[in-house]
């Protein structure tokens, strides 16, 4: 599994690319080919797309629901609600409470033993 530092040399090396190449880097990491931002109903198509690709079918294919899978993912794996809450962009902590309590998970980050402060993320 990649770590957050060898994702971030990754889109460094790709700025750095499109730098070289004389392309304007757009506002957005992930944009339309016009250099918009990418809107939901963009993301959703192509999240079909790529799960029609791997056969995977059915009307619980949504961005949101990727967004879910790996909250519950990150908590069952021993990742702490601090740095989820600032991976998911929530604006405090009792929102990631909230949005673990109504996937039932939420007991699994409350008694992580290797809390991490917010700074250090």
């Amino acid at each position: 599994m990649a770590s957050s530092h060898e994702c971030r040399k990754v889109l460094f090396r790709y700025l750095q690319f499109r730098a070289k190449a004389g392309l304007k880097s757009p506002p957005y990491l992930f944009c339309t080919r016009n250099g918009l931002r990418l809107a939901y109903r963009n993301a959703h198509r192509d999240i079909k797309r790529v799960c029609s690709y791997a056969g995977v079918e059915g009307d619980h294919i949504h961005p949101h629901s990727f967004r879910h899978k790996f909250a519950v993912t990150y908590i069952r794996r021993g990742g702490d609600i601090y740095r989820l809450s600032r991976i998911l962009g929530h604006a405090s902590l009792s929102t990631t409470q909230l949005y673990l309590r109504s996937m039932g998970v939420e007991h699994l980050g409350e008694n992580h033993s290797a809390l991490t402060p917010l700074a250090r993320f």
